[in-house]
């Protein structure tokens, strides 16, 4: 499971600002999670982030990266990220997230991967260390 150059939060707060404007306006309120993240997986093909949590816990977000681009107004409404998903698969810290086409795997320090089936929110399987 990969991971990046870029802390979590970082990769986060570009994906709120920068990138998602294109020309530095934000587009998406900033992810607010309830502890630190520990990893950020980003689909391949949509508009969906997963966040692996120190908690355990995951969260999966969908965001409108085509809301306001090109706005240069200051004035202008932040779009919300949508939660689709919002689980504790792990009895520890959830140390990685990707994505696999629709299913997200996940990696714990527990010893433990699971296979989140995003669209229903459920946990599919889960291999044990």
């Amino acid at each position: 499971l990969g991971s990046s150059s870029m802390s979590p939060s970082a990769l986060i707060d570009a994906m709120t600002t920068e990138t998602l404007g294109g020309d530095g306006a934000a587009c998406v309120e900033t992810i607010r999670l309830a502890g630190p993240a520990m990893d950020v997986g980003f689909h391949s093909t949509k508009t969906i982030v997963a966040c692996a949590l120190i908690t355990g816990g995951v969260r999966v977000f969908e965001y409108d990266e085509h809301a306001y681009r090109g706005q240069t107004d200051d004035s202008a409404e932040l779009t919300p990220a949508r939660r689709l998903v919002k689980l504790k698969p792990h009895g520890a810290a959830c140390r990685a997230a990707q994505f696999a086409e629709d299913t997200l795997l996940t990696a714990s320090s527990d010893g433990t991967i699971a296979a989140i089936d995003v669209e229903a929110g459920k946990v599919m399987a889960r291999l044990n260390d």
